[in-house]
């Protein structure tokens, strides 16, 4: 899955936000985070045809004030993708990405 945690620069303290919600379209799911100061929304997308994921984050300041942040992401995907496989059998080969 993915997570990650923003970081206030000047203050350094630190959020990990928990989903709010969630927003399936037909060929994108958004999912939703907000504290007081901070909105982000995190989009994913898989084209047709190509073995690729696209995961996009929109990051919004909700305090009304100048701030800036870190943005870590941690990505721990274990995925078997459904155009790998013969013969209607899947091979026993897994994808593994771990990225901070």
């Amino acid at each position: 899955g993915f997570g990650f945690v923003i970081t206030d620069k000047k203050t350094g303290e630190s959020a990990a936000l928990t989903c709010d919600g969630f927003t399936t379209y037909s060929f994108v799911t958004k999912f939703h985070y907000s504290t007081s100061d901070i909105g982000v929304t995190q989009t994913q997308f898989v084209p047709d045809d190509i073995p690729v994921l696209i995961v996009e984050y929109k990051i919004e300041n909700l305090s009304g004030l100048r701030k800036q942040f870190t943005f870590e992401l941690n990505a721990d995907i274990n995925l078997m993708p459904v155009w790998h496989h013969t013969k209607g059998k899947v091979h026993e080969r897994w994808f593994h990405c771990k990225t901070t």
